[in-house]
């Protein structure tokens, strides 16, 4: 109960410093310590502060991208990724891409990320929710991670190599470019999701291969990789989508 206070004090008093200054806060929380930080580079401040298991909370505002690789597992949570006309909150803007490295048990949510969410050297038990992304989130190896609420300019692709697996990345109520081009065997599960180009990186590949439910795609593109699975889709001009190889 007195961490919950302390963190809903601190987290009062950051808003009205917020206020004051009209400068973005992050407010890092780290057991029952709560530290405030201020300005474009507080993100960028809370981050080299903050050790494993740490909550890092973002106010609405633009801060600027961190310049070193995200590789601590945390939780960094921002105020959404567009304005919220109920109470008038602004969404919170990362100027530049984000760059996961390694990265484990972390949480990102409610961030406007105006570039790449790239993930280097891996990605387990990751969430990444409530996010619109510019560009495209490109994860080399990714296991037992979620992709949720989010709006993905570009693709959810593995990058250049051609030996990365997808295992377990489940990809759910979300509007995305396409999904592809994993090492085979992959196993993604996209839901209730809008695709807005295409099945995959290429045709006839079947590291493709993966299992769409629920989903409307509207794009032009013909690509339908062997061995996907779509279930209750909606496919170009409105006709229903069932198995393809």
């Amino acid at each position: 109960m007195k961490k919950t206070i302390l963190l809903f004090l601190v987290f009062c008093a950051a808003l009205m410093a917020q206020a004051q200054n009209d400068e973005p806060t992050a407010i890092l929380q780290h057991g029952n310590q709560a530290t405030v930080y201020t300005g474009v580079n507080a993100f960028q401040l809370a981050y080299n502060a903050a050790a494993t298991g740490d909550v890092i909370t973002l106010s609405a505002g633009t801060f600027n991208a961190p310049t070193n690789r995200l590789s601590k597992s945390l939780s960094i949570y921002g105020a959404g990724f567009e304005m919220d006309e109920t109470t008038g909150t602004d969404k919170t803007l990362i100027n530049g891409r984000l760059v996961l490295e390694s990265i484990n048990d972390a949480i990102l949510e409610g961030l406007y990320v105006q570039g790449d969410i790239e993930s280097v050297y891996g990605m387990t038990n990751t969430i990444i929710s409530r996010c619109y992304v510019t560009g495209k989130i490109t994860t080399f190896a990714i296991t037992d991670s979620q992709i949720n609420q989010c709006y993905i300019g570009d693709a959810i692709t593995k990058g250049s190599s051609a030996n990365y697996l997808a295992t377990n990345l489940h990809i759910s109520n979300s509007s995305i470019s396409w999904v592809g081009n994993y090492a085979s065997p992959n196993s993604i599960y996209i839901d209730h999701c809008l695709v807005r180009d295409r099945f995959g990186g290429s045709a006839n590949a079947t590291n493709n291969a993966n299992t769409y439910t629920n989903c409307i795609f509207t794009g032009s593109g013909t690509y339908t990789a062997n061995g996907s699975l779509m279930t209750n889709c909606i496919y170009g001009r409105w006709r229903e989508c069932g198995l393809f190889g």
